[in-house]
């Protein structure tokens, strides 16, 4: 079978490798004998040299082939029949592109188009077409959405790939920005990622396990088994706007409608993961991770306090025997950025991998987050086994909206806020957007999340 170009380079690489190792034993053996090399080790060593320069030229040429070969473009089947074709192919040519816009800007104008035309998808779809130039996928998406579906059309559910493309990239705006969505990424440890409303067995403990010897009884045990099942729950948020601003249609409304929506959802998400006082309210709403773990508060400023807070903290996962593999720091962009400006006696960085947006912490990964709370006294640095929280995330977020309604304009109408007054928006002329989510998670056991509470690592007074 006839070698590609990456398989030559690659064999070339291997062959240059030992040589070069076979060299450096000559040379190492030379030196172990306490003399220059003899006659026969100095003609092997040459020979060798000679070579790794010849291989070194024949991997130049074929890289350099490797390069043109993937500038080429391959002419489809059937296009050299076209003279348009074969034109473009030998001459210079000018393509105009469709003008690229930024992620998550479709699913705003997705969202403007349907308050524009009051959920009229018909005409969501002729006031979409102004955007056919850079997101044609609105129309579309909107065109296909008010056609029935029957058994003869073969393409009418493909043409919802669009929808899914365009929460998509609204999704893959608002994962990175919050604390659970950067899990399993950038080298970050994943959550474990479960269905809803099915039922899950965990193990919390092994069977026993013993030498024995000739004839003597074997021991008999017995595994911990636990079980749980994450429930469906949802975040909702009604975020409220004028009328005048969803119908302006230049690029930094639609970035303000769509900023908003990604900060709402992602602020909220972060605060009930991480927050220690969100505590669960049966089937509606999960506990925050930190939810009844007791914090340890820091022992002092130095970097020498933190590495013995650090083994404080891991202490109890040693004597459960809990593998810290799946470990992930979770702390306030003030105190990573704090743990970045640490410095040694000799003003080398004690922590050169930290950053204020995380990093590494001895050896760990960090993810920082405004939403991570903190106070007068200092920050919180949270420790937990990503691999021991479940998660179970629909995926998708969903948005209605409306003109009519009457609301009142509180952050808790089932509490205190259930006396405000009602705000009618169609007297107001303004929009309600309410976007919602699906998702829960649970801590799989106990003892898998560690805290550290006042911490101010950074050796300065803190000032609230």
């Amino acid at each position: 079978m006839k070698k590609s170009i990456a398989d030559q380079i690659k064999d070339l690489e291997n062959t240059r490798a030992a040589k070069i190792a076979r060299n450096e034993k000559i040379t190492q053996k030379a030196s172990d004998d306490g003399h220059s090399m003899d006659e026969s080790q100095q003609e092997e060593f040459d020979t060798a040299s000679d070579e790794i320069d010849a291989l070194d030229a024949d991997l130049v040429r074929l890289r350099r082939l490797e390069k043109q070969l993937g500038q080429a473009k391959p002419v489809k089947k059937g296009d050299g029949d076209k003279p348009e074709n074969a034109s473009r192919a030998r001459d210079p040519h000018i393509e105009v592109l469709a003008p690229k816009v930024e992620k998550g800007i479709a699913f705003a104008r997705y969202v403007g188009a349907l308050v524009r035309s009051k959920f009229n998808l018909l005409e969501a779809s002729e006031f979409a077409k102004r955007w056919s130039d850079s997101t044609p996928e609105v129309s579309l998406v909107l065109k296909s959405a008010s056609a029935a579906g029957t058994t003869t059309a073969t393409d009418w559910a493909s043409k919802l790939v669009e929808y899914t493309t365009m929460t998509s990239e609204f999704l893959e705006l608002l994962r990175p920005m919050t604390i659970v969505g950067r899990f399993g990424t950038n080298g970050i440890p994943a959550l474990r990622s479960v269905p809803f409303n099915t039922r899950m067995v965990l193990q919390n403990g092994g069977g026993t396990h013993r030498w024995v010897g000739q004839g003597l009884r074997k021991p008999v045990g017995e595994l911990s088994i636990d079980e749980v099942t994450l429930a469906f729950s949802k975040t909702s948020g009604i975020i409220v706007m004028t009328d005048e601003l969803m119908r302006f249609s230049s690029p930094s409304a639609e970035m303000i409608v769509r900023d908003d929506l990604l900060r709402g959802s992602a602020a909220f998400v972060d605060e009930s993961f991480v927050d220690p006082s969100v505590g669960p309210a049966s089937a509606i709403m999960p506990a925050a991770i930190t939810y009844n773990v007791a914090g340890s508060p820091a022992s002092g400023t130095t970097a020498a306090h933190l590495r013995a807070d650090l083994e404080a903290m891991w202490a109890p996962m040693w004597a459960a025997n809990l593998p810290l593999a799946s470990g992930v720091f979770i702390t306030s962009n003030r105190l990573a950025q704090r743990l970045s400006l640490m410095r040694t006696a000799l003003g080398v960085r004690e922590f050169p991998e930290m950053t204020a947006q995380g990093g590494s912490l001895e050896g760990f990964p960090v993810i920082a987050s405004e939403a991570v709370p903190s106070d007068s006294a200092g920050d919180v640095l949270i420790f937990v086994l990503a691999n021991s929280i479940l998660l179970a995330d629909d995926g998708g977020i969903t948005i209605d909206s409306s003109r009519e309604a009457s609301l009142q304009l509180g952050t808790d109408p089932e509490g205190a806020d259930t006396a405000a007054a009602m705000v009618s928006l169609w007297q107001r002329n303004l929009v309600a957007l309410r976007a919602e989510r699906f998702i829960r998670w649970e801590k799989a056991r106990e003892g898998i999340v560690s805290v550290i509470t006042a911490a101010n690592y950074s050796g300065a007074p803190l000032s609230s």
